[in-house]
């Protein structure tokens, strides 16, 4: 099996910048507080109003530019054969999508529940539709 290390990029492929979305770091407070996470936007495939939007939420690595701009992966060339706009959301606590300060037994609690990055996702999602 193929770990995305042992895929070489050439030095054309073109990189995304990333952007970031205000994110509640427990979607089942009562009082909300807020993080950023981080996500890419690829447009270039993208047929515009009416075509679809693929949503895809980053698991154990961060997301990289080239997950969004290579064609050899999958959601890619998905994206290409149905005109998609491709969003890749980073998943909390990977890379720059941190939705505490520190990584205690405590605030990893908001890491381990299934639920908050399925909010995080549905939350997303209702910011770019």
């Amino acid at each position: 099996m193929y770990e995305k290390e042992d895929i070489l990029f050439d030095d054309v492929t073109p990189l995304k910048p990333h952007v970031f979305t205000k994110a509640v770091v427990d979607h089942f407070a009562t009082t909300p507080s807020y993080w950023r996470q981080r996500y890419y936007v690829n447009d270039e495939y993208w047929g515009g109003p009416g075509y679809p939007v693929f949503f895809m939420i980053g698991g154990e690595a961060p997301i990289q530019p080239t997950d969004v701009s290579h064609e050899t992966f999958f959601i890619n060339t998905l994206a290409i054969q149905h005109k998609a706009l491709l969003l890749p959301l980073e998943h909390r606590y990977y890379e720059q999508s941190y939705p505490t300060p520190d990584m205690t037994v405590e605030n990893l609690a908001y890491l381990t529940i299934i639920a908050q990055a399925l909010k995080d996702l549905a939350r997303f999602h209702g910011h770019v539709v």
